[in-house]
């Protein structure tokens, strides 16, 4: 109900205050020139009116919108902080004018017409009466006109001795009573701050001598807070020229002074920050002179080829480059880098390189062939590096090594590992043939013995079969591998498979051997391959037997340089003598076995039973 009502009066007004504007600027074109009075009260009506009927329609709006005559969002914009300003921009606006207005017109010309009435007042009451309502009227408004603005206006005698009015401003900026300065007008220098209070009181004083007041200072609230006041004050004289009194507007600056302050001190921290600068490129400076200095002296020193090539152009080259190319600087200097090729293709090819990589990869390196001035073709190794990253305009520095010799050299080895290389795959052959050769002698021995009934012979030639097969897959693996290292599951697995593949066709044999990343060498991979081989042969003998199916399992461990070789398996197992360490009466294969991993691999080798054979083989790959 209530915003509803609020609604109505503000229109009400707008109809009141719209009809009081009318006629006032209806009667100020109709007042004659003469009756100066009247037509100043018609203008700060006029001016007071139209200062309400803005206000009316601001809040008439406000509340429309919120009574929901309006939409809401005209209440939203209202309430804007820069929107709220606006009346009160107004209302000080107004206030101003006014206050000009009193000033300069309207307070002399009461005063003229006060003595006027004083005169008539002697001769009428009722004309006494009606100027001492006038004169009360008048000065209400001009009180409720210096109430609304928020500046502190003051009016003082001519002498300065007594506050004459001061707008109740003054209770909010000084924290101060109004009633303290009328009793004692130097109340508001007590609150003075005391760096300026003497200052200040000077200048007050000297305000008949220099026609007016225009002093910022300090002052101390009540509650401990400093504000910055910034106080104007102009002398108003009467007709025999002396001061009648002294009219002043002191503003609160403080919000002014504290953004000045804060620029004062950004001001600061940006010369500090521009002086640390110029204190730091000076220092880069120092430091780049000094490397320039270091960089040169190594361009001169520098025992290799170094020049500076800009746009395909030599723009500088050192003595080292002179001497192994044989020209002269003069000669070199500002000459194209074509002068260094023989062939003008091996140019375009080598500048299309050097684009490329320093494109992929900033910096970049190949190798050419240079033409020295008497005509020798010379190796060079060209290392190459923008001396601007990402722009090649700016110059390249290249250095050029000389690897003729190098080159010979390559040469010359590799003709001799072609030499070697062709002398190994001959040896190879031989031994494989041979091998061949002896496997396909013990096999017409072996026949031979079987058709003259001599079994005890067959075993023996069986296992000489077996080891010397062994002997050549080892050769076969390291010979693929040109006798590099070999890795260890790999050969396990290759050679049990060959020594199994006699009978896989026949039996079924299961073969599992772990995974392991250990690399041998080949006396290594040699010796390991025969103990393979012979436990291998030693499963087929007496772990499968008469069974149609056996298992062998061989697990890799190692830990650093040792590497432990298990093989199992799930046959019969050793003879219990051999199980328990008695090695008196063993056979050529255990002794074989023993005999290379203690001698020639340098490790230990146990032989145990565990659900068939096992042999546990342990040595060091260094």
């Amino acid at each position: 109900m209530i915003k509803y009502i609020a609604t109505a009066s503000y229109w009400l007004l707008i109809v009141m205050w719209s009809f009081i504007l009318t006629f006032c600027l209806r009667r100020m074109k109709m007042v004659s020139r003469r009756d100066t009075l009247t037509g100043i009260l018609l203008i700060i009506l006029a001016i007071d009116a139209f200062r309400t009927l803005f206000e009316s329609s601001y809040f008439g709006a406000w509340y429309s919108a919120l009574s929901g005559l309006l939409p809401m969002s005209v209440h939203d914009l209202l309430v804007l902080p820069q929107w709220i300003l606006i009346p009160k921009l107004m209302n000080v606006v107004a206030a101003a004018l006014i206050i000009g207005i009193l000033i300069r017109k309207w307070l002399p010309e009461e005063m003229a017409v006060k003595n006027r009435h004083c005169a008539i007042l002697a001769q009428s009451e009722d004309a006494r009466k009606t100027a001492e309502a006038r004169f009360r009227e008048s000065e209400l408004r001009f009180q409720e006109i210096a109430a609304a603005i928020e500046d502190i206006f003051w009016m003082a005698d001519g002498e300065m001795r007594q506050i004459l009015y001061v707008s109740p401003a003054f209770e909010k900026i000084w924290d101060r009573p109004c009633e303290e300065l009328y009793a004692n007008n130097a109340a508001w220098l007590q609150s003075v701050h005391p760096r300026d209070k003497e200052h200040i009181a000077e200048a007050v004083r000297d305000i008949p001598y220099f026609d007016g007041l225009n002093e910022e200072y300090r002052i101390v609230r009540s509650d401990g807070s400093l504000r910055w006041i910034h106080d104007r004050a102009y002398p108003i004289y009467d007709d025999a020229g002396s001061i009648a009194r002294v009219v002043g507007i002191a503003r609160d600056i403080t919000e002014q002074k504290e953004t000045e302050e804060k620029i004062f001190i950004l001001k600061e921290e940006l010369e500090e920050r521009v002086e640390k600068r110029t204190r730091e490129l000076q220092n880069a400076l120092v430091k780049l002179g000094e490397r320039e200095a270091t960089l040169l002296s190594i361009f001169r020193a520098a025992p290799i080829s170094i020049g500076l090539q800009c746009e395909q152009h030599l723009t500088n080259v050192n003595d080292w480059m002179c001497t192994m190319l044989g020209y002269s600087h003069e000669e070199l200097s500002g000459q194209s880098s074509g002068i260094l090729y023989a062939d003008a293709n091996e140019y375009r090819r080598v500048n299309s390189e050097q684009f490329h990589q320093i494109d992929r990869f900033g910096v970049g390196t190949t190798e050419t062939h240079w033409q020295r001035k008497d005509g020798i073709i010379i190796g060079i190794l060209l290392s190459f590096s923008p001396i601007e990253p990402g722009d090649l305009s700016a110059g390249v520095t290249f250095t050029a090594l000389d690897i003729t010799e190098r080159k010979k050299t390559e040469a010359q080895l590799r003709t001799y590992s072609e030499t070697q290389a062709a002398l190994l795959r001959e040896v190879n052959h031989r031994v494989k043939n041979n091998l061949a050769a002896i496997i396909s002698v013990l096999h017409m021995e072996q026949d031979k013995a079987q058709n003259e009934g001599n079994n005890g012979c067959l075993w023996i030639i069986s296992d000489l079969i077996a080891r010397i097969q062994g002997l050549s897959a080892v050769h076969s693996l390291l010979s693929a591998s040109e006798w590099s290292p070999l890795n260890l599951t790999q050969l396990c697995k290759q050679i049990i498979e060959n020594a199994l593949q006699g009978v896989a066709y026949i039996k079924d044999i299961t073969l599992t051997v772990t995974q392991s990343t250990v690399q041998v060498n080949s006396n290594q991979a040699h010796n390991l391959g025969l103990v393979m081989s012979e436990l291998a042969t030693n499963s087929v003998k007496y772990a499968l037997g008469d069974r149609d199916a056996a298992r062998i399992d061989v697990t890799i461990r190692s830990e650093g340089n040792y590497v432990s070789i298990r093989y199992h398996d799930d046959g019969p197992g050793f003879p219990r003598e051999i199980a328990d360490g008695d090695m008196t009466h063993t056979n050529v294969g255990i002794e074989l076995i023993n005999g290379i991993v203690s001698q020639n691999l340098n490790g230990i080798v146990e032989l145990f039973n565990d659900s068939g054979a096992t042999a546990v083989i342990e040595l060091s790959l260094i």
